[in-house]
């Protein structure tokens, strides 16, 4: 992210509209906020956090409590902060919870709510991305990729809060580099194997679970148990199956026994059954005679059955005669009525002629009238097309003109830009001679840096010899001391002993004195003192020796130094004046400059052939012009003519009619009209000459029917007259016992076969009661009960004994699925407790269950501060003048705590590590801007990663002695070279002097404003 522009309304100190233009403070990455205390300066974080947040950058205020007290009240309090994300620009506008004056409400101010909006340059123009508070704080954590504490952490180093990112524990330490670094993939990837794991052993718990379940429902404890019931299973089925089969036989015997009971039974019953008939038929003897007289009766009336039919003939006649009559008569009666109707409607359709006629005529006017009709309305579409045709050609010449007036503008800029692409490409030649002259001057000043190192790590050598040599001369001097120091006790130790051999009178060995006054004593410790002589001379020997390496090796070493300081006067001499330095300086200038007439030169061939492609299009496109211009004067006189047709033929037309639809209803009225007329007449005509002919035809039928009926009754009479007299020819004494006695001939031979029926059937009954009579002599009735009881009894047993062994089979078919299921259970549970030991162990071990307390996230994050640590370090060290470093703490504090992220600092002058929180204040400032800058180098050569390229450093400066202040700006000012911005918010004047431009707050007794240009700046505000 790097600052655009920042405008503050009513804000903090700020009673106006105030607004810092970055874009104006030039190329330098470093630039300073300066002013005095309470001025206002930090009060520029709080307006950008407030901006992309909603809250300021210490957190100790919020936005609500934001409002200027000096601004007046009619005055609202706003924030707006433009900034550069990347390829896009970006702006965001706050205005906090506030109140405003509002005459409606009784206290005399309303509430106004939150307000925010995000917007995105974009073609020319802002465009909104969030409209809603919410949403843009939704949309700035997105775009950013940091939430306000983490922003506060590693993008602002805000006042009284700039140890939090030092000081933070390993579980916010890890949510920060999470963040930064995108390592959200690795704690996705620990959270899927411990879900896999959890899966894993939940199945692993069913499936054993499975088997105890299917075990406990079968009643039994183990496999080995179900095995010992399956084979008890199969010998007792073996047993079923053997009684079955005995059973089975005795079965079949007593069933063969129950037939032939039964077939004994039934000859026994055969032979009562056959006398029961005998004397049923014997005493059915009576019905058959009367059979016999009705047979005999009726073979008398078949003689007159002619004559009777005869009879029934004719009164059929006569019954047909009457019933036609009667219809005649009828038919008759209705043609007349049909007739009288026929004639009056055909008398009303004749009087409606003259009315008629009359619209005959009226519908013949207006189909005239239709036919003009007609001409009109092609007139009308004639127009319509011509019209269509002229605004058509209108319409194309406009296209083809702004075509036209667009081609010639692009066709001007892109001979403005083929004019610029040309004077770039020129300069191919000239820059190309400037970058050869830049990479000389840039390869002499590496020359020279890499002599400056040599010489440098040669003087380093140098005092480190010189203080070798130091401490081996200090050693020397403390082992002559010691050697002294060991000699006079020798000495002492040889007296005493020479002394403690003298006797008075004896000479001296020494002196040769006989005299003795005062011989010397053994010192204290004298036993020993000829071996701590013997080890102090070694000693100084040994210190005598090492003094002397100690001497070849600072010889050597300012030797080295006196070289390599003449390799760096030499490098020197090389580069003398400022033009070497400045084509160095220049060089990444000179190549992106020849990268650019390169590429000027590349485009501007295709910009050329462009131009004349284009220029070709306008000369085609003033022809097309002109041809448009002739097509559309011509479709306006087509129109013009068309309209002038269109009205001639309207005024032929009278006003009524001249709406084709009202013209066409009466038309539709007229011909309806007309033709219901014309077919009622001529239905009502062909009525009734059909009426005529149906009266003429019903009364030439009824009086054939009357004559049928004479006829009829006389042959009627005549059939009686017979009939009567066989009657009485046949025995019977009148008309009806005659036809009584009558039988159809089919039920007349059915009374003669039931005659000869009961005669065959006494025969036939006679003849079987003899054959069972036969069959059954000298035999007894068999018990067929007993015997059928018999066999039930053993199907009882044997149904029984089928049962237990289909239970039997069920049970071992059951057992056998359960025994093959509680193998594959166990084979299935097997597999799920290797993969669980596989699977288990690695998400133990990513989710930080090892002896280090480690995750695999943090893990990688480890190795990621690691390196944030060492650039940390290098800045660290040069600010503390070699005395700390930064690195992460590798034992293992507090086992209940997650381990892995925290950081400690070794002190070279104690060389040993410590707590950060134990630095001073400004020593942990430094270590904090160290951190800061370490995290951002870091941050931004890793892809995917959140690119930190711009921070703030609120105060902590002014916690600096000159010396630390001086190192601290040397480590930001290299951050020139990797185009970062820094801005610094402070109030100490020696950085105004270093860092040269900035912006400057001023405070008043009305409110803080940003002022002019600072005295010593070289920028502006």
């Amino acid at each position: 992210m790097k600052p655009v522009a920042l405008t503050m309304q009513a804000f903090g100190p700020f009673a106006g509209c105030e607004k810092v233009d970055f874009t104006l403070l030039g190329d330098d990455p470093l630039f300073l906020i300066h002013g005095p205390t309470g001025a206002g300066k930090s009060s520029i974080l709080d307006a950008i956090c407030v901006a992309l947040y909603g809250d300021s950058a210490g957190g100790e205020r919020r936005a609500v409590q934001m409002r200027s007290h000096h601004a007046p009240v009619d005055q609202p309090t706003e924030v707006a902060f433009e900034f550069i994300l990347g390829a896009g620009r970006y702006r965001v506008r706050r205005s906090p919870e506030q109140q405003r004056p509002s005459r409606r409400a009784r206290s005399g101010f309303a509430t106004e709510p939150a307000r925010a909006e995000l917007s995105h340059w974009r073609n020319g123009s802002w465009h909104a991305l969030a409209a809603r508070p919410a949403d843009v704080d939704r949309e700035v954590r997105r775009l950013v990729g940091l939430d306000l504490e983490q922003f506060r952490q590693v993008v602002l180093l805000p006042q009284g809060r700039f140890r939090e990112v030092l000081t933070a524990d390993s579980n916010r330490r890890e949510q920060i580099l999470e963040t930064l670094f995108a390592t959200g993939v690795h704690r996705r990837l620990q959270e899927d194997l411990a879900r896999q794991a959890a899966v894993l052993r939940e199945q692993y718990a069913r499936a054993t679970e499975v088997s105890a379940t299917l075990l406990a429902q079968r009643g039994l404890d183990t496999a080995a148990t179900l095995a010992v019931a399956i084979d008890e299973a199969r010998e007792a089925l073996a047993g079923l199956s053997l009684q079955h089969e005995r059973l089975a036989q005795r079965e079949a015997a007593a069933l063969a026994a129950l037939e032939a009971a039964r077939a004994l039974a039934a000859r026994f019953d055969e032979h009562a059954a056959s006398a029961e008939a005998l004397e049923a038929l014997m005493a059915d003897g009576a019905r058959t005679r009367s059979i016999r007289e009705r047979r005999d009766a009726a073979r008398r009336a078949a003689g007159a059955a002619a004559s009777y039919q005869r009879l029934v003939d004719a009164r059929a006649r006569l019954a047909a005669a009457g019933t036609e009559l009667e219809g005649c008569e009828a038919a008759s009666a209705s043609a007349a009525a049909t007739r009288e109707r026929c004639q009056d409607e055909w008398r009303r359709r004749r009087a409606e002629e003259a009315g008629v006629d009359r619209q005959r005529e009226e519908r013949r006017g207006l189909m005239a009238i239709a036919k003009e009709q007609d001409d009109l309305d092609a007139a009308r579409r004639r127009a319509g097309a011509a019209t269509a045709a002229l605004a058509e050609a209108a319409r194309a010449r406009e296209v083809r003109a702004t075509r036209f007036a667009a081609d010639e503008a692009t066709a001007t800029a892109l001979a403005g830009r083929v004019e610029a692409l040309a004077a770039q490409a020129a300069r191919v030649d000239a820059c190309r001679a400037a970058v050869e002259h830049a990479r000389l001057a840039a390869d002499a000043m590496a020359s020279l840096a890499r002599a400056r190192a040599d010489a440098g790590a040669a003087a380093q050598r140098s005092g480190q010899a010189r203080a070798a040599r130091e401490r081996a001369a200090a050693t020397l001097l403390a082992a002559r001391d010691a050697h002294e120091r060991a000699f006079a006790a020798w000495r002492g130790a040889r007296a005493g002993a020479l002394a403690a051999t003298l006797a008075e009178g004896d000479p001296c060995p020494v002196c040769g004195s006989a005299s003795h006054p005062a011989p010397a004593s053994m010192p204290a410790g004298g036993d020993g003192a000829d071996d701590r002589f013997e080890q102090a001379a070694e000693a100084l020997q040994q210190s005598l020796e090492a003094d002397a390496e100690a001497a070849r090796m600072l010889a050597t070493a300012q030797a080295d130094a006196a070289v390599a300081r003449s390799r760096v006067e030499e490098r020197e001499q090389a580069v003398a004046g400022g033009d070497t330095v400045a084509q160095a300086a220049g060089l990444a200038g000179c190549e992106a400059e020849l990268a650019a007439a390169r590429r000027a030169a590349d485009e501007l061939a295709v910009q050329r052939e462009r131009l004349a492609t284009l220029r070709d299009a306008i000369a085609a496109g003033r022809g097309q012009l002109d041809a448009l211009g002739l097509t559309e004067q011509e479709a306006r006189e087509t129109a013009a003519a068309a309209q002038a047709r269109l009205a001639e033929r309207l005024d032929r037309i009278p006003e009524p009619w001249r709406d084709p639809q009202r013209l066409r209803a009466r038309l539709d009225q007229l011909a309806m009209a007309i033709e219901d007329h014309d077919t009622g007449l001529r239905r009502a005509d062909e009525a009734a000459r059909a009426a005529n002919q149906a009266m003429a035809v019903a009364a030439a039928a009824a009086e054939g029917a009357r004559r049928a009926v004479v006829v009829a009754t006389g042959e009627s009479d005549a059939a009686q007259q017979g009939f009567l007299h066989e009657c009485a020819v046949a025995g019977f004494a009148d008309e009806r016992a005659c036809v009584e006695a009558m039988l159809p001939v089919a039920e007349l031979a059915g009374l003669d076969r039931l005659v000869a029926g009961h005669e065959q059937a006494m025969a036939g009954a006679r003849e079987r009661l003899a054959r069972a009579a036969a069959g059954i002599a000298g035999r007894e009735r068999p018990d067929a009960e007993a015997a059928q009881q018999a066999l039930a009894q053993l199907r009882v047993e044997l149904q029984a004994l089928v049962a237990a062994r289909t239970r039997a089979e069920l049970r071992l078919e059951e057992d056998t699925r359960l025994a093959a299921r509680l193998a594959e259970t166990a084979a299935a549970a097997s597999r799920l407790e290797r993969d669980f030991a596989r699977v288990g162990r690695l998400a133990d071990l990513a989710g930080g269950r090892n002896e280090r307390r480690l995750t695999f996230q943090r893990y990688v994050l480890a190795t990621l501060l690691d390196e944030v640590l060492v650039q940390a370090s290098q800045r660290l060290r040069a600010m503390s003048r070699g005395r700390y470093w930064l690195r992460r703490r590798e034992e293992v504090g507090d086992k209940r705590s997650a381990q892995g992220l925290d950081i400690e600092v070794f002190d070279d002058d104690t060389g040993r590590p410590r707590a950060v929180g134990t630095l001073s204040g400004g020593e942990g400032f430094l270590a904090a801007l160290a951190l800061a800058l370490g995290l951002s180098d870091v941050v931004g050569a890793h892809a995917g990663g959140i690119r930190l390229e711009t921070l703030f450093v609120d105060e902590g400066f002014g916690s600096l002695d000159s010396e630390a202040l001086d190192l601290a700006m040397r480590a930001l000012l290299d951050l020139r070279a990797q185009g970062r911005t820094i801005g610094i918010i402070s109030h100490v004047d020696e950085l105004r002097r270093q860092v040269g431009v900035g912006i400057e707050v001023v405070s008043g007794p009305v409110g803080s404003r940003i002022g002019g240009q600072a005295p010593g700046f070289t920028g502006m505000v």
